[in-house]
């Protein structure tokens, strides 16, 4: 046996997965480029020179109730890491403490637990200041317009706060083409109403488009929402294969974002493998929920030329510490929630669904009936074995989630 290591439960112990394959096979590991992580020094340089924005402590001098926004553990980002330095520098030019709230963006998800916060905000920052985690239900405000006849609520103390400041990732995203920027406004901090909207929308083939930014009309929605409520700062982070910030993209929610986007593309880079029999798509750093997992199916939709067999096996690896997940669209009982169904776009391909921590019972609540779900490692191989007895040619994507794959 040859044994492969893998990261694995992102925001659940950042463990390393030992698998062991056939010595037979030929089983390859395609990390993304990825880049180093930045520095203090670099990180609160790149804070204090924002791009196409004045400096923090300039836009914060004379406000008086300061909103920051930021994602929640469904998104890698070390928002331990990039609070301290913004929130002293908004304490810096005046802000009291207690005029500073810092809101969970969850869309739709669940709330987080108070372990969660402590671990995703920083100790400090859980206990010393006022913490709101977002409810797509209630405590919402109007902004004074509709999309397509839907008005636009979102998070009244955001909405209502003299500086409003979002603090994210940028990585692949299905719908946005990438995440960040007023992306944590629409849909991190609107109603569920408007959040249905756009993920119908997108669901019909109306919006959205991995990796695509002009002419995104999912984007071109969310930035139409953020100039009404006028989001002032952005801090975006562009994460390494360890989940470590290789880069941040400070200021105009759209300049700040685009240069973000631009850096991101060389990061996110995943060399091909010519040909092979399987691909092994890793969840992480999107690995808490089988909701959030989908996301590792970034690597084989943005793959510039066809790798994998035409009738090739697809392993969808996932730690799933959170089980199936909760979705208000997605989950059992969600808005936009439909009984499984086998992935059209996969074509001939099969698909290997391995999440060792989930009930097969809850997993099928997302996962179609036909498609294999294992809970061991061993149960995987035994399937792959039967199609593939003597070699198999096997291409590994560690951080499949936010990789893209490469041209050339």
């Amino acid at each position: 046996m040859s044994t492969l290591r893998l990261p694995w439960k992102a925001w659940q112990g950042d463990e390393a997965l030992a698998l062991d394959f056939p010595e037979t096979w030929s089983v390859q590991s395609y990390p993304m480029d990825g880049g180093p992580e930045i520095s203090d020094a670099e990180l609160v340089r790149m804070l204090d020179d924002p791009i196409g924005s004045p400096p923090l402590p300039m836009i914060a001098k004379w406000v008086k109730d300061v909103a920051i926004a930021v994602d929640d553990t469904s998104r890698p980002t070390p928002i331990a890491r990039l609070l301290p330095p913004v929130l002293t520098r908004v304490e810096a030019a005046g802000v009291a403490r207690e005029r500073i709230k810092i809101i969970v963006a969850l869309g739709s998800h669940a709330p987080l637990s108070k372990d969660e916060l402590r671990h995703k905000l920083g100790e400090a920052v859980a206990s010393d200041y006022h913490i709101v985690q977002h409810d797509a239900t209630k405590d919402l405000s109007d902004i004074g317009m509709d999309l397509d006849g839907i008005p636009v609520r979102i998070n009244s103390a955001f909405y209502r706060a003299d500086l409003k400041i979002t603090m994210g990732c940028i990585t692949p995203h299905p719908f946005a083409g990438f995440s960040g920027g007023g992306k944590m406004v629409l849909p991190g901090l609107s109603s569920i109403e408007i959040i249905e909207r756009t993920h119908r929308f997108v669901a019909m083939g109306f919006r959205g488009g991995l990796g695509v930014i002009e002419g995104n009309r999912f984007r071109e929605d969310v930035e139409t929402v953020c100039r009404r409520c006028k989001l002032d700062l952005i801090v975006d982070s562009v994460l390494n294969q360890n989940r470590e910030i290789a880069g941040i993209f400070a200021g105009d929610f759209v300049e700040a974002f685009q240069k973000g986007v631009d850096f991101a593309r060389g990061v996110y880079r995943t060399p091909l493998p010519e040909r092979v029999d399987v691909a092994l798509l890793n969840a992480y750093p999107k690995d808490s929920d089988l909701v959030q997992s989908e996301n590792a199916f970034n690597l084989l939709r943005s793959a510039k030329h066809a790798f994998l067999e035409e009738e090739g096996q697809v392993i969808l690896m996932s730690a799933a510490g959170k089980g199936a997940g909760a979705h208000g669209l997605f989950s059992p009982g969600g808005r936009l929630y439909r009984k499984p169904l086998p992935k059209r776009w996969l074509g001939k391909k099969g698909l290997i669904v391995f999440a060792p921590e989930v009930p097969e019972g809850e997993g099928r609540k997302l996962i179609w009936e036909g498609y294999p779900f294992c809970r061991t490692w061993e149960a995987v191989l035994s399937v792959l074995k039967e199609r593939y007895p003597q070699n198999c040619r096997v291409a590994v994507f560690p951080s499949s989630a936010i990789q893209l794959g490469a041209a050339d």
